[in-house]
């Protein structure tokens, strides 16, 4: 009887797969479980809902992660990205490893990510306004055209002379 009723249920309805379910920027390359989570707090998330994560720092280095980064960059306002390098031993994990925490909020476009890198001491991000350096959504693009990629620049000088690079060259 239980059987014959949920056969009724599934007779009205043509498929079960929602063509919006939140697995849809995960990338060519490896499934890895950080994207799936980003991607699924993503979807959770109301508009003008804020999310913050502890990521790798694949989420704004790696071609696997584009698809994600188009999402925060077109589709978010991603406030922050703060990269630290494990070399300390923050985590219990490779001492090579980097990661960042990041804050992307649902909704609008993102303009310029507020963002620190190379970062080894945990508590640099309680006083991250510190070391803060405005990186535009331009300079993604002007910098990374295809895979969006962000580029761990230190400081307001670094961005002018970078820009200055890919001004003056032809980009490979």
């Amino acid at each position: 009887q239980l059987h014959r009723k949920w056969q009724q249920q599934r007779s009205k309805r043509k498929g079960f797969a929602d063509a919006a379910h939140p697995f849809v920027h995960q990338g060519s390359a490896d499934l890895n479980t950080y994207k799936m989570f980003l991607e699924f707090s993503h979807a959770l998330m109301r508009p003008q809902g804020r999310m913050g994560m502890i990521a790798p720092s694949g989420i704004y280095t790696d071609k696997g992660t584009t698809h994600l980064r188009d999402l925060f960059l077109e589709n978010c306002e991603w406030q922050w990205l703060f990269g630290f390098e494990n070399r300390e031993g923050i985590f219990d994990i490779h001492r090579s490893f980097k990661f960042c925490p990041l804050i992307v909020q649902k909704g609008g476009k993102t303009h310029a990510i507020r963002a620190a890198f190379m970062h080894r001491n945990v508590d640099d991000w309680s006083q991250a306004e510190r070391y803060v350096l405005s990186y535009p959504r331009d300079r993604v693009l002007e910098f990374s055209p295809y895979s969006k990629a962000i580029l761990e620049i230190r400081s307001d000088q670094d961005l002018k002379v970078m820009q200055q690079i890919y001004a003056n060259g032809v980009l490979l």
